[in-house]
């Protein structure tokens, strides 16, 4: 794993920082002043409600079929009706797992904040507060997300194929390539970004 700790910034003429490149580390690391990690119990709860919903089609034609006379008299009707709730299952427990299993999702210091740079496998990117244009949270559906959005566009790039997918998708989404849920974090999003606000010390925008 790359060094937990941010490099060293050069101070030219002028009296303004030009932080060195990004780091790129397999994991965030847990030992900064503020971690924003998964709640295995929100997790559960939001990610359980909206399989449920989704379930709720196949659940209202199990009523239907049950409570009709002699349509329940092949098997088969039955167990087709009853495979998307069996593999449903086990699926519902790989991605509770691989979100709460990935480590921290957003970490902080006087230096800069390391975030995820792709959700799974995971792979985090560590940015200097003077390479943070903006810090703003948007709502996707369930979901409430800290978005990060760097001065460089090309931050994060070449963290490969299934980084570039998943940073595509978060900038069409919410308008930044790097987030952090707070909804499915184990702190509130007004306690994520005092935090973010603290450390910070007015050297990127947040709001």
């Amino acid at each position: 794993m790359a060094d937990q700790h941010p490099p060293e910034q050069g101070y030219p003429s002028g009296g303004f920082t030009v932080p060195r490149p990004f780091q790129i580390a397999k994991r965030i690391p847990e030992d900064l002043p503020f971690v924003l990690r998964p709640s295995k119990g929100r997790t559960a709860l939001i990610q359980g409600g909206s399989m449920s919903v989704a379930l709720l089609p196949f659940l209202c034609c199990i009523g239907v079929l049950t409570s009709g006379a002699g349509i329940m008299d092949t098997p088969s009707i039955l167990l087709a009706l009853l495979l998307p709730l069996v593999l449903l299952a086990p699926l519902f427990l790989l991605v509770w797992l691989l979100a709460v299993l990935g480590g921290p999702t957003l970490a902080a210091d006087e230096h800069g904040l390391w975030i995820r740079a792709r959700k799974m496998p995971v792979k985090a990117i560590w940015l200097p507060w003077e390479s943070i244009a903006r810090i703003y949270t948007r709502r996707w559906m369930l979901d409430r997300a800290v978005c990060v959005q760097p001065h460089d566009p090309a931050a994060g790039s070449g963290t490969g194929i299934w980084a570039a997918m998943d940073q595509g998708m978060a900038q069409t989404l919410l308008g930044s390539k790097f987030n952090a849920s707070a909804t499915l974090g184990d702190k509130r999003e007004p306690e994520i970004l005092a935090a973010l606000a603290h450390f910070s010390r007015g050297r990127t925008y947040i709001g």
